[in-house]
């Protein structure tokens, strides 16, 4: 008896709460998307930008990092 009764109040407390949210749709869930329309740019067509040959692959290199000045000095890390 007690489980019932704990299970009707609990669905009406539930209810209570589901009732009171005022949900409000921002936008229509049927409504189509528009995209920008596509650019094209003269990377994007160039083959030479986007054929290579395994053996042409030039690596990635980076300049030496070196400490400079600002880099150590306490006022500007405060």
């Amino acid at each position: 008896m007690k489980r019932i009764i704990k299970q009707v109040f609990f669905g009406l407390v539930l209810m209570v709460a589901l009732t009171g949210m005022k949900v409000k749709a921002t936008s229509a869930p049927l409504k189509p998307e528009i995209e920008p329309e596509l650019e094209l740019e003269s990377w994007m067509i160039d083959e030479s930008f986007w054929y290579q040959l395994p053996g042409e692959l030039t690596p990635a290199t980076d300049d030496a990092l070196e400490i400079e000045a600002w880099m150590t000095d306490d006022s500007y890390w405060q």
